[in-house]
């Protein structure tokens, strides 16, 4: 099962994911527990203001494309720029079909940029904040900064700049990324993409087929832990689940 959860550190401070309320079980009876739903309901404030951050052990790329699917038959544009050729456009028409829907509807609310070096990323997220972009997608940023043929001083320098430009935007951006890189840079960058956030998802879990979802925002103080979990309207459901199943 894939759950979106707050982070392990946050954890203690939160009330359990595995002991839900009366009106979450009868949210989990009517879809979250079926082994075959297609698509993930997003919250309700949505896009993010400024930026958000998809992560997680696994598949954070798996449920960023659901995102990105219901998004576009929201009739809202979205720039994805794909850092890491994690973009797979067989997937969104398979899921454009799920829903009896055109492809060609969904694939034309989709705008598809490819990046291949750090410069390339930076240039792509300052354009995109040019020209207030609706919602651009990150997938996997920090990839191409960790690549063999940059210095590893250089790729924190470039690192720390995206940073620094990500924090200072107001333009919204979903961050998609996974939360382990072997690299010695990732554990001094990523904390502080999770902490210029304004929301936070954390994907746990080992299999794609059920998706369920909670979520955290990580800039309210730990004595508001009663509020920090925000257990009410998650979900905007503008039309009844549809059902197949999430294949990688």
């Amino acid at each position: 099962m894939i759950v979106l959860m707050p982070p392990a550190s946050s954890r203690s401070a939160l009330p359990s994911a595995l002991d839900p309320s009366p009106s979450e079980a009868r949210l989990s009876e009517s879809w979250l527990s079926e082994s075959r739903r297609s698509g993930l309901w997003l919250p309700k404030s949505w896009p993010p203001e400024g930026v958000a951050l998809l992560s997680g052990e696994s598949f954070p790329t798996d449920v960023s494309h659901l995102w990105i699917a219901d998004l576009a038959l929201r009739d809202m544009p979205v720039l994805v720029i794909d850092c890491a050729i994690r973009l797979d456009v067989f997937r969104l028409v398979d899921e454009a079909l799920r829903r009896d829907v055109n492809p060609d509807v969904l694939l034309a609310a989709i705008l598809v940029q490819r990046v291949f070096t750090p410069y390339h990323i930076l240039e792509a997220i300052a354009r995109a904040e040019k020209e207030r972009r609706p919602l651009t997608v990150l997938l996997a940023p920090m990839k191409q900064f960790f690549d063999g043929d940059v210095g590893e001083e250089e790729g924190l320098f470039l690192l720390r700049r995206m940073v620094a430009r990500l924090r200072s935007t107001a333009s919204p951006f979903l961050i998609v990324e996974r939360e382990h890189y072997s690299h010695p840079s990732f554990k001094a960058i990523f904390p502080e993409l999770e902490a210029l956030a304004a929301s936070v998802w954390r994907v746990t879990g080992r299999s794609s087929s059920r998706v369920t979802s909670d979520i955290m925002r990580p800039r309210l103080k730990q004595t508001e832990k009663d509020a920090a979990f925000d257990r009410r309207a998650l979900w905007d459901a503008p039309s009844p689940p549809t059902h197949g199943s999430l294949r990688r």
